[in-house]
């Protein structure tokens, strides 16, 4: 049978379970700090992608305009920039993950 709400108990804990690594309980505030810290990241992490990708065709078809090679600089520009955008996130993941476990 689940446990009915009740007040809270005498360590402070308010049945919710919302604990740290630590033991110790966390305010709402820092869980809510916490939360929009991790989306400013992924966010960042999407820019990230989106702008490299961007500026690949953006060189490719601004040297496609420049040399008549029409659209070879542009896909070889995307192909560079999605080839970035994959070796970045990777790292950022991994920075962001490896940041988390220290925790």
């Amino acid at each position: 049978m689940p446990e009915t709400p009740g007040p809270p108990r005498e360590n402070g804990e308010d049945g919710n379970g919302d604990r740290d690594g630590s033991g110790q309980q966390r305010s709402n505030a820092e869980s809510w700090q916490e939360t929009a810290v991790l989306l400013a990241r992924i966010s960042g992490i999407g820019w990230y992608v989106v702008g490299s990708i961007g500026a690949g065709i953006g060189a490719g078809w601004l040297l496609d305009r420049q040399f008549g090679t029409e659209p070879v600089l542009l896909l070889l520009g995307l192909l560079l920039g999605v080839v970035a955008a994959f070796v970045g996130m990777i790292r950022l993941l991994s920075a962001f993950g490896r940041q988390r476990t220290k925790r």
